[in-house]
């Protein structure tokens, strides 16, 4: 039994008392922590059966998934419910889709409101397979990048993304390196740390800058030079969604500001898939959440990037 799951629509990590105990909406939609399964809420308003509240997979985790809350015994003969500290996805193939962000439908069909009120999605068809094979559908960035990161052997892996020419791991996962004037990259998962100065986060747009940068001649810039940023422009999201986001970056820019002062031992990364402005190629547009990722790392981590 898995204690909690990601909420799709938010990106928002929920434990299934929080929601048997607060209430809400019960029916998500609900994703595995590790490997992007679907997964729904079991039994939040449990009676005379006392079954503890819980979430399930609809249709199975990804093989050596580990967020299937598989418990281990302690030492007074009860259980522990296991939790995961890595991915551990191990297909032969993943296919990261990002289904397409939609207007909710109120009954007759019309837009409540002509708005965009909470996100939702429609789930393409597995990928067809041979016999014996496995392929992992994952629909967020951030357990393929887990598993890239922490499993440099399984970088081999074949990795199939929308808008991006077939490969594997290894190949479609790169970091962004300073540059000598401004180049136009191609579309790829970029990685780099963040910088602590210069974000706007009062609103959408948010804007983060990264540690990487683009030399330029003296009088094109002040000091010769300016630094790659990410645009995240959430417009289609869900005010939650982007209240969400403006705190975790609000959080990794405190972070990354307390590692340069000495205080943390880990570094904040940026996993990204975005599309470089044709304007200002220095930087990068995100217009969907799960597109993005911030991951920590200690020094021996990195130098395995």
């Amino acid at each position: 039994m898995a204690s909690s799951a990601i909420n799709r629509n938010t990106g928002e990590r929920v434990t299934a008392k929080k929601l048997q105990d607060e209430g809400g909406d019960f029916s998500g939609p609900w994703e595995c922590e590790g490997c992007g399964a679907e997964m729904h809420l079991v039994a939040p308003e449990a009676g005379k059966f006392k079954v503890t509240v819980h979430f399930r997979a609809s249709g199975g985790h990804a093989a050596n998934c580990n967020s299937d809350g598989s418990g281990v015994a302690t030492r007074k003969g009860g259980e522990k419910i296991t939790k995961r500290t890595r991915t551990k996805v191990s297909p032969a193939q993943i296919i990261l889709r990002f289904p397409k962000l939609r207007r909710q439908r109120s009954g007759n069909g019309k837009s409540e409101g002509g708005e965009i009120a909470e996100d939702s999605y429609v789930i393409g068809d597995s990928a067809e397979t041979a016999a014996g094979e496995h392929v992992s559908n994952i629909t967020t960035l951030q357990p393929v990048a887990e598993l890239y990161c922490f499993n440099p052997d399984k970088r081999e892996v074949e990795l199939e993304i929308e808008r991006c020419p077939m490969g594997t791991m290894d190949t479609l996962f790169k970091e962004l390196e300073k540059s000598s004037g401004y180049v136009r990259l191609s579309r790829k998962v970029y990685f780099a740390p963040i910088r602590f100065m210069g974000a706007e986060l009062e609103s959408c747009p948010y804007v983060v800058y990264l540690h990487r940068e683009i030399r330029l001649p003296q009088e094109n810039a002040a000091r010769g030079r300016v630094f790659y940023q990410l645009k995240l422009d959430f417009a289609k999201s869900s005010d939650r969604t982007r209240n969400i986001w403006r705190k975790q970056l609000s959080e990794a820019v405190a972070f990354q500001k307390r590692y340069w002062r000495g205080i943390e031992e880990e570094q904040m990364y940026a996993f990204f898939l975005g599309d470089q402005d044709s304007n200002t190629p220095s930087r990068f547009i995100i217009r969907d959440h799960r597109e993005i990722c911030l991951l920590k790392f200690d020094r021996d981590v990195i130098a395995n990037l």
